[in-house]
């Protein structure tokens, strides 16, 4: 198998930012400056979430001349880019073409989803080489078809992480490659709000009827509610062998194996993954469970970003209202207008051109009675 690279690893949507604007909370974790054009001109820096909170209000050119700008060339090894990040006390680099273009970032999390579709991709090898040795032709024929469907799950799954938030139908597509990936039958992600409620709830391998006649999503009662409480990864041959099986509603299709793994970062968890019924009747294996944690720890991750973005966005908005805004009437104060007028004046500057300011004076102008 190639060695991964650089490129291999890199996250190209990257938010794109003139240096005179300022920042807005819409945008993704990471903005690219640069000046003049955002499609041609030059790039002036990466603009980070820790940038953005330490300075409410910095238009973007002031928030990248701040600190030293470290960028990578494409032509860098991925284990470079890890020393780089480790040296420099960073979580993402910009990475530069040849005639020095920008064209795009890499962090942590892209080097690892890498890596993951990189195992994956060296798993399912391993499979279809072991099937050809006990299988006959034809039994190879049905595998080369199964092995398409799984790089396509592999695929999906990539896609997936490579978001910075989890929507709906980002966390089905996902469910669905894991299951598809894992060979299961049966899958579901569950995602908990701050009080240990299902929030959301994500399955795939049953049928309309199937759902409907079950009736309500699981409650965490049984072994589910201990891979949430003790924050444990459950791998399982025979599900009614466990003491701890709650039992499966009226109407659920009969489960042996299973494999559930929580959602976690740093002793939080924001849900569970679980399968069932892996095909052809066998059993969940050690590769399958380091596979599925690798894919719920991706998603704390972006759950944990999502989370941190949120508060990083309220405390901005909040000292930049502080800032800006009388607290008592709320009407806007004198640094607001001064702030207006230096943006407009550096403006004006960098474009060579005029600029005029009308003063009114209103006699009398006074709340009252």
């Amino acid at each position: 198998m190639k060695t991964l690279k650089l490129v291999d690893c890199l996250l190209k949507d990257v938010p794109r930012r003139l240096d005179s604007e300022r920042p807005e909370g819409s945008e993704g974790p990471f903005v690219a400056v640069f000046s003049e054009s955002v499609s041609s001109g030059k790039f002036c820096g990466l603009a980070s979430p820790a940038d953005k909170a330490a300075h409410p209000g910095w238009i973007y050119a002031d928030l990248v001349e701040h600190h030293t700008a470290h960028v990578l060339s494409f032509k860098s090894s991925v284990a470079h880019a890890l020393r780089e990040m480790d040296q420099w006390k960073v979580d993402a680099l910009p990475v530069l073409d040849q005639k020095g273009g920008f064209i795009g970032l890499v962090t942590r999390t892209c080097i690892m989803r890498a890596l993951l579709q990189q195992e994956s991709r060296l798993l399912r090898e391993t499979h279809r080489l072991n099937q050809e040795i006990v299988h006959d032709k034809e039994e190879l024929a049905s595998w080369t078809f199964r092995l398409s469907s799984l790089h396509e799950a592999s695929r999906t799954l990539s896609r997936v992480l490579s978001h910075t938030s989890l929507e709906a139908d980002l966390l089905q597509h996902g469910i669905e490659a894991l299951t598809q990936l894992l060979q299961a039958r049966y899958g579901a992600i569950g995602i908990m709000d701050g009080k240990g409620e299902l929030l959301s709830f994500h399955h795939t391998g049953m049928t309309e009827q199937q759902v409907a006649d079950i009736g309500s999503f699981p409650e965490g009662r049984g072994l589910l509610g201990v891979v949430i409480r003790e924050d444990t990864v459950l791998r399982l041959p025979e599900l009614s062998r466990d003491p701890r099986s709650a039992g499966f509603p009226p109407g659920h299709p009969v489960m042996h194996s299973l494999l559930a793994v929580p959602i976690s970062h740093g002793g939080k968890v924001y849900g569970r993954i679980y399968l069932c019924e892996k095909w052809e009747g066998k059993e969940f294996i050690e590769e399958d469970e380091l596979l599925a944690k690798s894919f719920a720890n991706s998603l704390s991750m972006v759950l944990e970003n999502a989370r941190e973005m949120r508060e990083m966005q309220q405390a901005q908005q909040h000292l930049d209202y502080l800032a800006h805004f009388d607290v008592l009437t709320g009407l806007p104060n004198r640094r607001l207008i001064e702030d207006r007028l230096r943006q407009v004046l550096a403006n004006s500057q960098r474009h060579g051109r005029k600029m005029a300011l009308m003063f009114i004076d209103l006699d009398n102008f006074k709340g009252g009675q």
